[in-house]
């Protein structure tokens, strides 16, 4: 099983997106959006903010359904009051963990074109349900490694093992 391959070109990066890619990581530069400071002042912590997208193509070939998923980073919705690297790096891992879920999808369905399912409808429900569970992933992060260091290293080991873990179902780019 492979990952599959896109029938037109793929946007790596222009000003506003950024496709995620192993050797492009994210700069402060790629953070464009409006700062938002902390009204609440509970929420000090607050310095910045990783907006992400899964961008999906789809179509059917030879009557079996064809989803190609890709994540992207958001440059002019997210945005940064700092410039630390611990939470540039803390920025990068939501971006990674985007990337996780969208090898997931892609392996759930290259499973489902080898096992013959025909339903579009399956596959838009298997793309929701990692979407959903993509979402609830980012908030345990964050919830998780809120001023925790020791947490947060374990995140950048655990992501980084699933990554590799999935790594034949990453998307590169055509140079």
């Amino acid at each position: 099983m492979g990952v599959l391959h896109a029938q037109d070109e793929v946007l790596v990066e222009n000003d506003s997106l950024l496709l995620w890619q192993v050797d492009r990581p994210l700069t402060w530069e790629d953070f464009k959006g409006p700062k938002q400071y902390p009204k609440d002042k509970q929420k000090t912590h607050h310095v910045a903010g990783t907006a992400t997208k899964i961008r999906t193509l789809s179509y059917v070939e030879k009557g079996v359904p064809n989803f190609q998923v890709w994540a992207y980073f958001e440059k002019y919705r997210s945005w940064s009051i700092t410039d630390t690297i611990k939470t540039l790096k803390h920025e990068q891992l939501h971006f990674d963990i985007q990337e996780l879920y969208v090898r997931k999808m892609r392996k759930r369905f290259v499973k489902m074109n080898a096992s013959n399912i025909k339903t579009v409808a399956l596959y838009q429900e298997a793309l929701q349900t990692l979407m959903n569970e993509s979402g609830q992933y980012q908030l345990q992060y964050d919830k998780e490694v809120l001023f925790n260091p020791e947490k947060q290293k374990e995140w950048y080991d655990n992501i980084a093992q699933k990554l590799k873990k999935l790594k034949s179902y990453e998307y590169v780019p055509k140079q």
